[in-house]
């Protein structure tokens, strides 16, 4: 049997959460992610066990976001962190409020405040110039050095969410959070690896490169599902063949982006998809579905 963390699961509770974000969703995507879910939805191909988990932020109450740990606790037995959400351009005050309510929880180990979500182009588009108009804000470098802040028992962690085929938003990213050497970082998703994009693909490949001399980064590969919903796991292969090239093995995590992973595949069918391209790639499928994650996750420095 073999143990897996998943360190990028969004639980929902559709009964008492506002989620508005599912209200952007096509009717299909919609009836894919739109349910109630524990760590029990989370069915792993029967050779493999969940031994722990890593819930993302999903919108749950942004407004109060240490009632989504709340949550969490109230409705999942298995051991697990969870990031919660703050405001990177709040107020350095509003900021350290936010997060040091939701530091008394005990499952809490970092917050993400979207960066980017797709924004594939390199001209102006709207997504581009919020992404930059956030990174630019005078408050930024503050609130980060907060997350990493000596005064902390744990070092906190910063889930980095962009698109790192947008070579001049990369550029950005690169100048803020150098700066911050002693931060925990993980790029989610992969930084939205553009599967059947050729030309796109070949940015994002340059920027990894980039990322990479940020040591203090590790990334999470997952999402895939987020530029190409029909993507098949060859296209998956060559973006982790990609990752690798870049980043050392101890540096990547292996993780679904349930359930929205279901756009594409069921839990099981991505799960099994993962583990036959690290075997069909030469990987260490424990390393990157389980140690690392533990690592990241779950010890206190």
């Amino acid at each position: 049997m073999i143990d897996v963390i998943d360190p990028h699961v969004h639980l929902f509770d559709l009964a008492k959460g506002q989620y508005h974000w599912l209200n952007s969703l096509d009717a299909r995507k919609r009836q894919c992610v739109a349910k109630s879910a524990t760590f029990e939805s989370l069915s792993l191909p029967s050779f493999m066990r969940l031994s722990a988990f890593v819930h993302i932020e999903a919108g749950y109450d942004n407004a109060h976001p240490v009632n989504e740990m709340a949550m969490l606790t109230e409705r999942n037995t298995l051991h697990h962190k969870a990031i919660g959400f703050a405001d990177l351009s709040a107020s350095e005050e509003a900021f350290r409020r936010s997060v040091d309510t939701q530091m008394r929880h005990p499952n809490f180990a970092g917050i993400r405040d979207i960066i980017s979500n797709i924004c594939h182009h390199t001209d102006n588009t709207c997504e581009q110039q919020r992404a930059l108009k956030l990174l630019d804000s005078p408050v930024i470098n503050a609130n980060l050095d907060y997350l990493s802040s000596k005064k902390h028992a744990i070092a906190y962690i910063f889930e980095l969410q962009f698109d790192c085929s947008n070579a001049s938003l990369t550029d950005k990213v690169i100048q803020v959070f150098e700066r911050h050497p002693k931060l925990k970082i993980v790029l989610n998703h992969a930084g939205f690896a553009p599967l059947g994009q050729p030309q796109a693909f070949a940015r994002w490949d340059s920027s990894l490169q980039k990322l990479s001399a940020l040591t203090n980064m590790h990334v999470k590969c997952s999402g895939w599902e987020m530029s190409k919903d029909d993507y098949q796991f060859s296209e998956l292969r060559e973006a982790l063949k990609v990752l690798t090239q870049h980043f050392d093995s101890k540096r990547l995590m292996l993780a679904s982006n349930f359930p929205l992973t279901e756009f594409a595949y069921s839990y099981t069918e991505y799960w099994q998809g993962l583990f036959d391209a690290c075997r069909a790639l030469g990987l260490s499928f424990e390393t990157l579905a389980h140690d690392n994650a533990k690592r990241f996750y779950f010890t206190t420095t």
